[in-house]
């Protein structure tokens, strides 16, 4: 099992830590992934793809349960 999956699977279960270890391994990918869709749909100029993933960040970091499977298959993401 991945190191990815296994940190999903801790902060799953509370560990708010293994959130902390999660994102410096996850940021580069996800501003690939962002910046990637803001290049086929939207004006580069007018949003750019840091702002996305630092509020997907924050996102995560406010919701009050994390619901994934492993990284490949996630649940509901419950933001609220």
């Amino acid at each position: 099992m991945g190191e990815i999956t296994l940190l999903l699977r801790r902060w799953k279960s509370g560990e708010q830590s293994a959130f902390d270890e999660l994102m410096p391994l996850v940021y580069p990918q996800l501003r690939q992934i962002a910046a990637a869709y803001l290049r086929r749909e939207f004006n580069p100029d007018v949003l750019q793809a840091t702002v996305l993933v630092h509020e997907l960040y924050l996102r995560l970091l406010n919701q009050k349960q994390a619901s994934w499977d492993d990284r490949g298959t996630s649940s509901y993401l419950q933001l609220e």
